[in-house]
């Protein structure tokens, strides 16, 4: 028998990658009630190996969420982390209070990552849609503003 390739290898890989998840959202209600049967009747050493897993390794759910959504390895989230001095890409602050690390912002339409940002900046350019066009009139509005003659009783 002829050795197998890294190609072929990786052919098997990405074929049975394919047919579990559509296995998986065929049968989708059947591995949920086998799972919370096991859980159901494991629930004690399934905590317990959670936290073993926890406590090896704190960050490995993080990495493995960023991994999943964008497909961007802990080398890599480290790697761009290093290049932007531990900061935020658009206010230069680092990640504090509740938020202890950057997020991983990426672009909808083509998913590529474009850096790490910190939540607040990542949540203003996600509510302004990711539009520059909205980002350059908020600007705009803000800096051309006049002052305001109207007063506001501040509560």
């Amino acid at each position: 028998m002829p050795p197998v390739t890294a190609e072929a290898k990786e052919r098997k890989k990405q074929y049975q990658k394919r047919y579990w998840k559509k296995h998986y959202a065929r049968n989708r209600a059947s591995f949920a009630r086998r799972n919370r049967k096991y859980y159901e009747s494991h629930r004690t050493n399934v905590i317990i190996r959670a936290k073993k897993n926890y406590e090896r390794d704190p960050e490995a759910r993080f990495f493995y969420m960023i991994d999943y959504k964008f497909g961007c390895s802990r080398e890599q989230y480290l790697t761009l982390l290093q290049q932007q001095n531990g900061v935020c890409a658009i206010c230069s602050k680092s990640p504090d209070g509740r938020f202890k690390r950057l997020a991983v912002d990426h672009d909808h339409k083509t998913g590529c990552v474009r850096g790490l940002l910190c939540s607040r900046c990542n949540r203003a350019i996600g509510l302004l849609g990711d539009d520059p066009g909205m980002l350059a009139q908020a600007t705009r509005y803000l800096v051309e503003s006049a002052p305001c003659d109207i007063p506001v009783k501040i509560l």
